[in-house]
């Protein structure tokens, strides 16, 4: 059996993750995640959270002041994105992290390379992305992640969206395109 390090990527609206396997942490790992992520998201979310590996964040000071890699700045600024860094010991802020081990890795699997894992890791957080997400009294409608995703694109963006049937979009404050 082989340690594997996984890259996590999630957006905080829509709950969609990305997850993919490497065999070890290092920058270029870090890079070719993101790039990855992207591709899968079909975007670049506008701030992205990270635990303080030591492949993206150079210096821990007071509160969430953070000297970040010279080279991962680079990345961020390619992309532009705003790198944020979590508060050390605040499991709060990572959002559900804790769940992949759960919702992927058990029982472990096997696979005869990390190519064919990660092909599997994606089409699974495919799957998960279709699930509903719990109901919620504030809200009536009940979008599932991949709507979610589309509902937090449109919001950022200030688009509107093509849909027709359905209250899942119709009952949210996102404005309905005219075809």
């Amino acid at each position: 059996m082989q340690t594997i390090k996984v890259a996590h990527f999630r957006l905080t609206f829509s709950r969609q993750m990305f997850v993919v396997a490497y065999p070890r942490e290092t920058q270029e790992m870090v890079f070719d995640a993101h790039n990855r992520a992207f591709a899968f998201f079909g975007g670049v979310p506008l701030r992205m959270v990270y635990d303080n590996l030591k492949a993206v964040v150079e210096a821990i000071f007071i509160g969430k002041e953070r000297l970040f890699n010279r080279r991962f700045m680079a990345l961020a600024n390619h992309y532009l994105f705003e790198p944020v860094a979590c508060t050390p010991a605040s499991g709060r802020e990572k959002g559900q992290v804790g769940n992949i081990r759960e919702w992927l890795f058990t029982p472990l699997a096997r696979f005869s390379s990390f190519e064919a894992l990660n092909d599997w890791l994606a089409t699974r957080c495919r799957e998960l992305a279709q699930r509903k997400r719990p109901a919620t009294p504030r809200h009536p409608a009940r979008l599932n992640l991949a709507d979610c995703f589309s509902y937090a694109c449109a919001k950022a963006y200030w688009a509107p969206l093509l849909f027709k049937g359905g209250d899942d979009f119709a009952l949210t404050d996102v404005n309905k395109t005219r075809a």
